[in-house]
C-alpha cells in the first residue's frame, strides 16, 4: 500500500476542488491521476480518501467532452460501480465541472496545472 501511494505522489496529479455556485467560493476537494492504461481518471477526494472514484469519458460532440463520475464500493468482497454524477470539459477555463450526486457544490477538476506539472518534473 505504501508502495502504491507514493507511487501516486510521484505521478502527475490535477486539483480538485468544491465550488459553491451561489458564492463563487472554491473549496480543496482533492487531487486525480489519470489512468493511462484505461484512459480514466482516479479521484482521491479529502472527505473520502478511502474511497475510489473514477471520472470517465463517455462521449463528444463538436464542442463539448462529456464524462461519467463512477464510485466503486466493496460489495460482497468485491468492487461494486455506482453512477455518481455527470460532467462536462469547460474549454475555456480548462476545467472539468462535474455535479455529483448528492452534493450541492459542484467538483471542479483543473486541468491548468497539466504543463506546469510536466515542467517541474523535468
Amino acid at each position: 500500500m505504501n508502495y502504491q501511494s507514493n507511487e501516486l505522489n510521484q505521478r502527475e496529479h490535477f486539483h480538485l476542488w468544491w465550488h459553491c455556485p451561489q458564492t463563487q467560493n472554491r473549496d480543496m476537494a482533492g487531487v486525480a491521476y489519470y489512468e493511462e492504461g484505461d484512459g480514466d481518471y482516479r479521484l482521491i477526494l479529502n472527505f473520502f480518501p478511502d474511497n475510489v472514484y473514477y471520472l470517465k469519458c463517455i462521449g463528444a460532440d463538436s464542442d463539448q467532452c462529456h464524462y461519467r463520475l463512477i464510485a466503486v464500493k466493496p460489495r460482497g468482497g468485491k468492487g461494486s460501480r455506482f453512477y455518481q454524477g455527470d460532467g462536462i470539459l469547460n474549454n475555456k477555463a480548462n476545467e472539468i465541472v462535474i455535479q455529483a450526486a448528492p452534493f450541492s457544490k459542484l467538483l471542479v477538476m483543473s486541468l491548468n496545472g497539466i504543463k506546469q506539472n510536466r515542467e517541474n518534473r523535468n
